[in-house]
Order: C-alpha cells, then sequence, then structure tokens
C-alpha cells in the first residue's frame, strides 16, 4: 500500500515512477524526473517505509528520528543510483523523504528528519532532481591515463 501510495505521490509532483513490482526485498521503485511530458532518464532510487498510524521516534512539530536498519544501510549504499528513503504514513497521508547519499557509517544511521522541509510535495522537486547523476553519454569510454588507446577494442 505505501508503494502504490508514493507512486501517486511522485506522478503528483512531476516524476515518473516505475515499481519494482518485488515484495518486502530491495529498492520499491525508480522515480524519473520529468519536463512536462518528456521524461528526462534522471534517475533516483526510493525505499519506501509505510506506516498505519503511529508517531515516529521522538515526533514533534518541528521534526523525528528514524533509526535505519544496518542490513537496509549495507544493502542501499552499495547502489549505482542515488536512494532516497520515503516514509509514509496513512493514518495522515504524509509522505516524508531523506536522500541516503551521505550515509556513511554507524553513526549515520539515525537520520534527522525536518517535517517542514522533508516533506515529499512539489517544493522537493527541485531538490530531488538535483540528486540525479548525469551520464557522459551511452558507451562513453575514458581510456586510463597515459594509454594511446582512443576506443575500446
Amino acid at each position: 500500500m505505501g508503494e502504490q501510495a508514493a507512486k501517486l505521490q511522485f506522478v503528483r509532483i512531476g516524476f515518473q515512477f516505475d515499481g519494482r513490482s518485488r515484495l518486502e526485498a530491495g529498492i520499491d521503485g525508480i522515480a524519473e524526473v520529468m519536463d512536462g511530458d518528456q521524461p528526462t532518464v534522471k534517475m533516483i532510487a526510493v525505499q519506501v517505509k509505510a506506516s498505519e498510524s503511529s508517531a515516529y521516534a521522538g515526533e514533534t512539530e518541528a521534526g523525528f528520528t528514524y533509526r535505519v536498519r544496518a542490513s537496509d544501510f549495507d544493502y542501499w549504499r552499495g547502489s549505482n543510483l542515488p536512494v532516497i528513503l520515503v516514509l509514509y504514513r496513512l493514518s495522515d497521508d504524509t509522505f516524508f523523504w531523506k536522500s541516503l547519499e551521505n550515509l556513511v557509517g554507524e553513526a549515520e544511521r539515525t537520520l534527522q528528519f525536518n517535517k517542514p522541509r522533508d516533506v515529499l510535495d512539489a517544493g522537493a522537486k527541485d531538490r530531488l532532481a538535483a540528486l540525479t547523476v548525469a551520464k557522459q553519454g551511452h558507451g562513453y569510454y575514458v581510456p586510463p591515463l597515459g594509454s594511446r588507446a582512443s576506443s575500446p577494442h
């Protein structure tokens, strides 16, 4: 249910969202930035964690914390796409997100959410798009330093 809600929310704010259709394993979907009705090939991986109605740890009007499981942490660090965590709460239909690009060690597994800044809505589109990785072109080859090769054989 959380993945479907997140898909709808991404579409609302100007992304295309392709679910991975896995049951409780792996990245839940890939969000692609759209420019109007045109895809841009700029993508981020999305992990959705849904809850029915409970408050998040230390939740106040301003924010809350979320502790990432060690196994999830290790899995996300191996991604070749930027990964974001989306928290969805069904009872009040709220979405919050956080980039996981800076997770580097055990101490980084507790994420601090700022509710006004980290809400997943149209105001987050540019920040999300800025996380995407630009590719250097299809089949682009960079020869090793000192090599005379100009293309692979």
